[in-house]
């Protein structure tokens, strides 16, 4: 990601961060996708304790957890002050956030996944065992994927809370007892 992209990721995140309420937001969310992705692989798998997730998981694979989980907060915050600065928000931009939020959810869970057993627990329901097996082996491929998503739906959404959304024409919100 060239630095002009990160950049605009850094000066909405400072900008809507230095509100009080979305800061909790962002810490809230982050918090909660975190627990998340440690919980639910223990919790859905059968016999499954912390100790033995502690046990297999990999050092980075809590930073992983941790990394993602912040990446995510962060979007949640950047797409309700976004919804709230416009007036009307496009079909378009809204799909971004969404499929980057959901993609980083999904491949959080994946990546918390330590063995097949627990991915065929978190997923089941969505895959076949034989789909389980082959996404397993593309495990470290889908993570990146996911990280690809979040940042593109965090540029995304900052591009348009930063310049409004000149494509689709959604125009910015004026304040309140301006002209």
């Amino acid at each position: 990601m060239p630095m002009k992209n990160i950049s605009i990721i850094w000066k909405t995140g400072k900008k809507v961060l230095q509100q009080r309420n979305y800061l909790l937001l962002f810490l809230v969310s982050a918090a909660v996708m975190n627990f998340l992705y440690i919980y639910l692989p223990i919790y859905l798998t059968p016999s499954n304790t912390w100790e033995f997730f502690v046990e297999l998981t990999p050092w980075w694979g809590f930073a992983l957890f941790t990394i993602l989980a912040f990446l995510v907060g962060l979007l949640i915050a950047f797409n309700v002050y976004s919804f709230r600065q416009l007036r009307a928000v496009s079909v378009r931009s809204t799909a971004s956030g969404i499929v980057g939020t959901a993609s980083s959810i999904v491949s959080g869970m994946f990546s918390s996944a330590t063995c097949a057993y627990c991915i065929s627990a978190l997923f089941a329901f969505l895959l076949p065992p034989a789909a389980l097996l082959t996404l397993l082996e593309y495990r470290y491929q889908i993570v990146a994927g996911g990280f690809v998503l979040v940042l593109l739906a965090l540029f995304l959404t900052a591009k348009k809370i930063e310049y409004g959304c000149d494509i689709c024409h959604v125009p910015r919100r004026k304040k309140r007892g301006t002209l």
